[in-house]
């Protein structure tokens, strides 16, 4: 049976048909309105596949409920209703989605600069252990004692039998040697915040 029916009081009768289970009835109300649903949920959504989609999950949810279709009004009202309310979860999707991006990214970030400033200490550690072994017994020695270990010219001298004045000369030659080394690959910040 082939239906066409165009006013609102011949659209009230199609909604009986539904009612019954008619799909003739259906299609028509389908070819009626989903040109129109797809343009809302377009408007919100900007994307034609999501428009697309909330459309045919419209006309499901409105077959899936012809039991409970009132025939007293027209398709409209009630196909707008559903399809708001897929618009809205929709874009709460989105909402959340974009939120969860934006923390990833944010956690991505924050990995990467975690891994630069790993590589970066190692780096320093390898490099500052090269400057130290560039060092000689003694200066090597007077510095891990003053820099390390926190101990005096004087505190140093004791401890090695030497003078105070030969512990600042090995100080002031091996911090030379340490800084001309880190220079080179571009430590000197390292070497002024932790050996000075």
């Amino acid at each position: 049976m082939h239906i066409m029916i165009h006013s609102h009081e011949e659209e009230k009768s199609l909604i009986l048909l539904i009612k019954d289970g008619n799909e003739v009835a259906f299609r028509q109300i389908y070819d009626r309105y989903r040109t129109k649903i797809v343009s809302f949920a377009y408007r919100f959504l900007k994307n034609e596949e999501d428009a697309e989609e909330v459309m045919q999950e419209t006309f499901i949810r409105f077959w899936q409920a012809r039991d409970r279709l009132d025939h007293s009004f027209t398709a409209a009202p009630l196909l707008f209703t559903i399809s708001r309310r897929l618009v809205l979860n929709e874009l709460r999707k989105i909402a959340q989605s974009e939120k969860a991006i934006a923390e990833l990214l944010e956690k991505s970030d924050r990995l990467d600069h975690l891994s630069q400033d790993i590589m970066a200490a190692k780096e320093i550690d390898e490099k500052s252990k090269e400057a130290l072994n560039q060092l000689s017994p003694q200066q090597k020695t007077i510095f891990c004692l003053s820099r390390y270990e926190g101990l005096s010219h004087d505190q140093i001298a004791e401890r090695l039998q030497i003078s105070p004045h030969t512990v600042n000369n090995h100080l002031v030659e091996g911090l030379k040697k340490i800084r001309k080394h880190l220079l080179r690959y571009g430590l000197i910040h390292f070497f002024l915040l932790f050996y000075f």
